[in-house]
């Protein structure tokens, strides 16, 4: 039997409105380190994307915006219908109840394959226990359109969010420290997602997800700690020492500021505007992957004015669905002790989502690796423009019942 097409090979990961993962647990040595990214059944009004054309999405779209490296190579296998009947049998009880209105759609003959993020791989990596953490950035700029609401102008989206959650406590967290390039913001804003991390910082230890306070990502911190020599003396402290340089040094957080600001010029009090003027047909219609290509390039060619009338409209509307893409997007951070630095000549990283750094220590320095990698980074649908637009308006007017004026930046 296929190795692939084993259900027993594969454990339930977790799952989001679309699709559900799978990650392999099984012996063939290919297939390690990797996931099945499963579709889930759909409305039968709306017309997904197909896999060839997501694919491309990322890496013809996103990636030439963000950088070639951050964005996951797949490669598809075909399936059967048992093979995913019996996975959705096996897996039925694990799923959230609030996902369960959804199957995975037994029609599918192929599904993803992709490299899990939350695992360092075995490439010849020194052997030390590795850890992944996931930050949701958020929006990293603050709008400039004269047309908004003024509290726009001084306080950030996700800062204004906290109060419309009513979450509590409520997060310190502000996106633009961690996207400021600073030493000391950044770390402030890490410090910060560490005491409070809601949605926005997760830990994986051995390719699961723990929470960022339990026993187990504790202990594996603590492992880290210890194989680093570091001079921290909290879990929670050497995460910040880890995250910090990382994040100020990678050219990944500020080109997803830059073009989070640049895809949305005119905010959504705007970009709401130019929707609604689109005939009926454009506004129920999703950009094809090669409208897709057109509007990065004429984004990054600054050559938004060759198109004119309705095509412009287009042009705006569409950067404002990838820019909502970016904002939505997750970094996956791996690191892991390199134990063989000694032995590999501490070879420079090869790709720009890699890299290293040393910790304070009272001891001879020891390298730490990392590498970085971009998910949730799928094409936002054109219908739900209204939706963004009405959400906005209930932030902003909740925001300004509670008579705080926090100033971001």
């Amino acid at each position: 039997m296929d190795p692939i097409l084993t259900p027993t090979s594969w454990k339930y990961k977790h799952e989001g409105n679309a699709n559900v993962v799978f990650t392999y647990t099984g012996s063939h040595p290919p297939l390690k380190g990797h996931v099945l990214r499963v579709r889930k059944s759909v409305d039968t009004s709306e017309t997904p994307m197909s896999l060839g054309d997501e694919q491309g999405f990322q890496e013809r779209v996103i990636a030439p915006l963000v950088g070639g490296d951050y964005v996951a190579k797949t490669r598809f296998v075909k399936v059967t219908p048992d093979f995913l009947q019996a996975l959705s049998t096996a897996f039925a009880a694990l799923r959230p109840e609030l996902r369960r209105n959804r199957d995975l759609d037994l029609r599918q003959e192929f599904v993803a394959l992709i490299p899990d993020l939350t695992v360092a791989s075995t490439d010849g990596r020194g052997g030390g226990l590795a850890i992944t953490v996931e930050i949701k950035p958020k929006w990293g700029f603050l709008p400039t359109s004269p047309n908004i609401t003024p509290v726009k102008l001084h306080t950030c989206r996700y800062c204004m969010h906290q109060h419309y959650k009513q979450h509590t406590p409520l997060s310190e967290f502000c996106p633009l420290d961690l996207y400021s390039g600073d030493h000391r913001r950044v770390a402030k804003a890490v410090d910060a997602l560490v005491m409070c991390p809601q949605n926005n910082l997760r830990v994986f230890v051995r390719g699961d997800c723990v929470g960022v306070n339990s026993a187990t990502a504790k202990a594996a911190v603590e492992a880290l700690m210890r194989a680093s020599h570091s001079t921290d003396t909290t879990p929670a402290t050497f995460l910040t020492t880890l995250l910090t340089p990382i994040i100020t040094s990678q050219p990944l957080f500020p080109r997803l500021a830059t073009h989070q600001a640049g895809l949305d010029s005119l905010d959504i009090e705007g970009i709401i505007m130019v929707y609604n003027a689109l005939p009926m047909e454009l506004k129920t219609t999703n950009p094809t992957l090669g409208e897709w290509e057109g509007v990065v390039a004429r984004y990054l060619g600054n050559d938004v004015g060759a198109v004119e009338g309705v095509e412009e409209s287009k042009q705006r509307v569409y950067e404002y669905l990838l820019s909502a893409t970016l904002k939505d997007c997750s970094v996956m951070i791996t690191v892991w002790v390199d134990e063989n630095a000694e032995d590999n000549g501490h070879s420079a990283p090869s790709k720009e989502n890699e890299g290293t750094i040393s910790v304070p220590t009272s001891l001879q320095p020891t390298i730490i690796r990392y590498t970085l990698g971009l998910v949730d980074i799928d094409p936002k649908n054109i219908t739900k423009v209204p939706e963004h637009y009405a959400k906005d308006q209930e932030i902003v007017k909740c925001y300004a019942s509670v008579g705080v004026e926090r100033r971001c930046g």
